[in-house]
């Protein structure tokens, strides 16, 4: 059995007209303990400032405690938006290139006729080992609004490792609204030294009144987005190529349908997936809900199929309970049940509870019984 409990406060650093807020929540699970830490803080007073740090805390079986830290930044920013620079530790996203985590800095800056120009620089974090000496990455985005249909973009990055070059790429995105009925998104990346597509994205959306259906394209290299210094990329290259479609109908004001589907072609192996759901709203705010969801996946070794259950209530205007059940069957008929039960009380004063019971079987046949807490504490005063 696993215990988790969790615990967060938000309260001012100082007293008059609330300044300076702070909010952290901490989590930890009693069987193997692990955790997360999540901090945040700015000033009211100086709104162009504020902090922000994700902590993983944990202890292995040894007396030794282990810690990393995902993201730490100060920004600062131009109130009137002109602008914003980032330092610290983060993972910068933007356009064409994938997510990258750097201890460095990020700086935005935006022009009066809509050009933004985004550049960022540092050392790559290295999972448990932090940033390395000699390694560093560099880039960015320059985007361009084309009048009020279209955003066109570029990006750049590169990568070095121990002074060679370990991954070059450069690729465009585009969103085009040519009418308030149809949107159209597309990037993809190109990797410089092996001179290949290495990740590629193609959506076209139409939505009209409660309808809405949309296609979609990707395809994805391992081999080109795995840095060239990795071991994994002389182990063969094995691209995804995924085309499918959705479709979502608000049948009823309280109604919604949800159909998703597609095919993956990986090298000789060909698959496909799909998944169908409902969900209704029992009253006018969404505080009550009730869903169902069947799931089938046929792909290279993960065939499967699942159902799951959900239903949340309100009981009076300050409880609500919550519970979920799902089953799924792998072809080869072993059966993985999972359900889950939460309980959410909101007190006077600004006291938050919550609790919850998961009971799982996992793949290989243990059965596993978790419970997590949360207890919250919103604190304010005034002059």
């Amino acid at each position: 059995m696993a215990i988790t409990i969790a615990l967060a406060v938000l309260m001012p650093a100082s007293a008059g007209a609330d300044p300076l807020r702070l909010r952290g929540d901490a989590f930890v699970q009693t069987r193997s303990p692990v955790g997360l830490l999540v901090l945040r803080g700015e000033d009211r007073l100086k709104p162009w400032i504020d902090v922000e740090t994700v902590a993983w805390v944990g202890a292995r079986h040894s007396p030794d405690a282990t810690g990393d830290v995902q993201t730490l930044t100060v920004r600062l920013r131009d109130p009137a938006g002109a602008g914003e620079v980032r330092a610290g530790r983060f993972v910068f996203a933007s356009g064409a290139i994938r997510p990258i985590h750097l201890d460095g800095v990020r700086a935005l800056g935006r022009a009066p006729f809509g050009t933004t120009l985004e550049l960022f620089g540092g050392a790559p974090v290295a999972p448990r080992l932090g940033s390395r000496m000699f390694d560093m990455a560099f880039g960015g985005r320059v985007g361009q609004p084309i009048g009020t249909v279209a955003v066109l973009g570029v990006s750049y990055l590169m990568q070095r490792k121990d002074g060679r070059i370990a991954d070059q790429e450069v690729g465009p995105d585009l969103a085009v609204s040519p009418t308030k009925h149809l949107d159209i998104a597309g990037r993809f990346a190109m990797d410089l030294v092996t001179r290949g597509l290495s990740d590629a994205l193609l959506s076209v959306g139409a939505h009209k009144g409660g309808i809405r259906a949309e296609g979609f394209l990707t395809h994805r290299s391992p081999a080109r987005i795995l840095p060239s210094t990795s071991i994994f990329t002389v182990l063969g290259d094995v691209p995804s190529t995924t085309m499918g479609g959705s479709f979502r109908y608000k049948i009823a004001p309280r109604l919604d349908l949800l159909g998703t589907g597609g095919a993956i072609n990986m090298g000789n192996d060909v698959g496909a997936f799909a998944t169908a759901r409902a969900t209704l709203a029992l009253d006018d705010d969404a505080l009550g809900t009730l869903g169902f969801e069947v799931r089938r996946q046929s792909v290279a070794g993960a065939r499967w199929s699942g159902a799951r259950a959900l239903l949340g209530l309100p009981l009076g205007g300050s409880v609500r309970v919550a519970t979920e059940v799902e089953v799924v069957r792998h072809d080869d008929t072993r059966w993985w049940p999972w359900a889950l039960l939460a309980l959410a009380y909101r007190a006077p004063q600004g006291w938050d509870f919550v609790a919850g019971v998961e009971a799982v079987t996992t793949r290989d046949e243990r059965r596993e019984l978790h419970a997590l807490g949360r207890v919250t504490y919103a604190f304010e005063r005034s002059k």
